[in-house]
């Protein structure tokens, strides 16, 4: 499995013709995606901004009841806007805050907080995702694609740093 199997769709981060494509799996809910996230924002960040690395994010609408919260905050993100990225650092950071919000309460909150509405597309831009994960056999967030590796939320610092290396030396 290489990333290049995958579409375009997700929040991207970094140019589109950086060399490395890191591709990750999330659900905005899933305390191990936050964490993956955190560990993404220190270690991509210089490559993203050498120009070395695309950062695209999958907001995947998994069927988990304890995900469910995360799946209806997917549909308020707009991929295409650049500084949703704010937005996705916020809510990674304040999950305890809204994680327990119903649906309801949760909308009410990002339109409060963020000035965000419900995307018309959102399902439509939810199921390629859902499609990919299934396709590819994703049973887990946050799942991660580094060229032909595959990482969890384990991953390290030096595993990132050695997976980016590996990509920028095949040119």
């Amino acid at each position: 499995m290489t990333v290049e199997k995958f579409s375009k769709t997700g929040l991207h981060i970094g140019q589109a013709e950086a060399p490395v494509k890191v591709i990750s799996f999330v659900n905005l809910r899933c305390p191990f995606c936050a964490n993956w996230h955190l560990k993404a924002e220190n270690s991509l960040e210089k490559h993203v901004v050498s120009g070395h690395v695309e950062h695209i994010i999958k907001f995947y609408d998994k069927p988990k009841p304890s995900l469910e919260i995360g799946n209806h905050a997917h549909h308020f993100i707009d991929n295409e806007d650049e500084a949703a990225i704010k937005v996705v650092d916020s809510l990674f950071r304040s999950q305890a805050e809204w994680g327990k919000l119903t649906p309801v309460e949760l909308t009410t909150y990002l339109e409060t907080n963020f000035k965000l509405h419900e995307l018309a597309k959102a399902k439509a831009t939810a199921q390629v995702v859902i499609d990919e994960a299934n396709a590819h056999d994703i049973v887990s967030v946050p799942t991660i694609y580094i060229g032909d590796q595959v990482f969890d939320s384990q991953v390290t610092q030096e595993q990132l740093e050695s997976a980016i290396a590996a990509q920028l030396r095949k040119g």
